[in-house]
């Protein structure tokens, strides 16, 4: 310190290294420049043994996945696009749960199949809308509430990946469409079902 010098005191001794190339590393002190000092400087790297570790994820995936139970007794879901693929797992799910389900789609024929393999498994109403009318929606709405009463949660399925073009070989119509399912009729759907919901407590929507 400035203060030590100053009064004629150094201070205790500390050795300065040299700069330059780092030593080679090693596990034998005496092979280093400068003697056995120069190992307390040197990290020795270990590796860790992999032989006795099982295979990752080996008992996780030996082990039962039970679907997480959701008690959903007394409560209305409706689906849009829920003739198939998800919306149709969807309202499954919501089955298993106790819920009441509606099933909105376009296609009536997709509606009545679904219907059919749903028979036994909880109360169901299908009601074939296009969700780009609000008028079709609003429709589809009172239908479902006349039959339970009231809506407690709105899954906003329905939708379209688009055309597979690229954006400048898209036309005007093609992207309008892709955007008045998409956006719009989520839309049109919450615009709805939101007072609906909030006249009876609330409600979810995903």
């Amino acid at each position: 310190r400035p203060a030590d010098r100053a009064n004629g005191n150094a201070g205790p001794d500390r050795r300065v290294r040299p700069l330059g190339k780092p030593p080679p590393r090693t596990r034998d002190p005496s092979a280093l420049p400068g003697g056995p000092d120069w190992s307390r400087a040197l990290p020795v790297r270990r590796t860790r043994s992999t032989s006795a570790r099982p295979p990752r994820n080996t008992r996780a995936n030996s082990l039962p996945h039970p679907m997480t139970h959701i008690d959903l007794k007394g409560r209305t879901a409706i689906v849009t696009g829920a003739a198939r693929g998800i919306g149709f797992a969807c309202i499954e799910r919501f089955l298993a749960s106790g819920a009441r389900c509606v099933l909105w789609d376009i296609d009536p024929k997709a509606l009545e199949a679904a219907r059919k393999s749903l028979a036994g498994r909880g109360e169901v109403e299908t009601v074939a809308v296009d969700i780009t009318r609000p008028a079709r929606v609003r429709q589809a709405l009172a239908k479902s509430i006349r039959r339970f009463g009231s809506v407690d949660i709105l899954v906003n399925n329905a939708g379209v990946a688009g055309v597979s073009k690229k954006l400048w070989e898209c036309t005007a119509e093609e992207w309008g469409a892709m955007i008045e399912l998409n956006l719009m009729g989520v839309f049109h759907c919450c615009h709805a079902v939101i007072p609906e919901m909030l006249r009876t407590g609330g409600g979810r929507i995903v």
